[in-house]
């Protein structure tokens, strides 16, 4: 028996091995397909995906063959490596003076024929054999069985490209998944650390607009009303905050009740109809019912339809017209805000 001796890259072989994170795991359907096609295909009993590190050869996939792994220094496939342009034939190991005398030969599997078409990397490293075993000496594979042998290994290969981009994938996706929660406890946490101060800062400048702290002239009421609007405002951008990370995180609880969602939404025309007047475009309001019972949050509907108004208040031009429209599909109750701008 003459033992196999090591490639000339075999650091940089190992390295391509390990990188795909395959030696060790469990069985899959894709592999054991493989090598049954590969043995119905060459006619023989078994087919191996033998795979080479520093000591073993450990199977992937294997048909009629009961083996986890062998020695690298016993096994056919480490002489298959060390030439990973073509496929090792050896039609009789009895008269081969590589493996006249190896135990898989002379005891155990009792192997005679042996054909084994390297698995190369996309950067060309070998990785192990596609292999096909017969107790039986053979003259060898046809140019078909030859063919579609190596047609075989590299689906072998590609399958093992497919596993590692998945698995990559896999772990960016959970790094992703950390970084949004992350963000969402710090969207979450940055949001209640300025409502507060901005809640007292609203509190006092009200208490100012009302003349609670003394009167104001006429130009510090226009100074008060600005800030108070302004302070309306943050904390409508802090709210929003708030809400996108309870959504993002899960968390968002709704309060279902029982309403008619007209008034909410004639409410919400009604106080938008001030800012778009300023404007001069008109917002209409149609509904084709009187009443229309939900169950539903009406803060968040309130919410929501809010922002579609001002949205569509901030991109309208004058004279323009805002149609707000509710009616009942099916089982389901519609709301749209349709406007005249320019679109996203």
């Amino acid at each position: 028996m003459i033992t196999p001796a090591l490639p000339a890259n075999e650091a940089e072989r190992l390295e391509a091995l390990h990188r795909n994170d395959i030696m060790d795991t469990v069985p899959e359907r894709e592999y054991d397909d493989i090598t049954l096609l590969a043995s119905r295909i060459c006619g023989t009993p078994m087919a191996l995906v033998g795979l080479i590190d520093d000591r073993r050869q450990w199977f992937k996939s294997k048909v009629g063959f009961e083996g986890e792994e062998t020695r690298r220094d016993l096994t056919f496939c480490a002489h298959a490596i060390l030439k990973p342009e073509e496929t090792m034939v050896v039609p009789d190991a009895l008269q081969d003076k590589r493996f006249f005398d190896n135990p898989s030969v002379t005891d155990g599997l009792k192997v005679r024929f042996y054909a084994g078409t390297p698995l190369m990397s996309p950067d060309q490293q070998v990785l192990g054999t596609l292999c096909v075993i017969d107790p039986e000496p053979r003259k060898g594979l046809d140019p078909a069985q030859l063919e579609a042998l190596e047609a075989l290994a590299r689906e072998v290969t590609t399958q093992m490209e497919l596993r590692l981009a998945k698995k990559t994938l896999a772990e960016k996706n959970a790094d992703l998944e950390k970084l949004n929660a992350q963000k969402n406890q710090f969207i979450g946490m940055a949001a209640h650390d300025l409502r507060n101060p901005l809640q007292v800062v609203s509190g006092y400048s009200k208490l100012l607009s009302n003349n609670l702290l003394g009167a104001l002239s006429a130009d510090q009421g226009k100074v008060m009303e600005s800030i108070n609007r302004n302070c309306e405002l943050v904390l409508k951008l802090v709210d929003d905050l708030l809400a996108i990370s309870k959504i993002e995180s899960g968390e968002l609880q709704l309060d279902l009740q029982a309403a008619d969602i007209i008034p909410v939404l004639r409410k919400n025309v009604e106080l938008n109809g001030f800012l778009a007047e300023s404007k001069r475009i008109r917002i209409s309001f149609g509904a084709d019912s009187e009443s229309l019972p939900v169950r539903m949050d009406a803060f968040k509907i309130e919410q929501v339809l809010n922002n579609l108004i001002q949205n569509a208040v901030k991109f309208s031009h004058p004279d323009k017209t805002i149609d707000v429209r509710t009616e009942k599909k099916g089982g389901m109750i519609v709301v749209s805000v349709k406007d005249e701008g320019q679109g996203i």
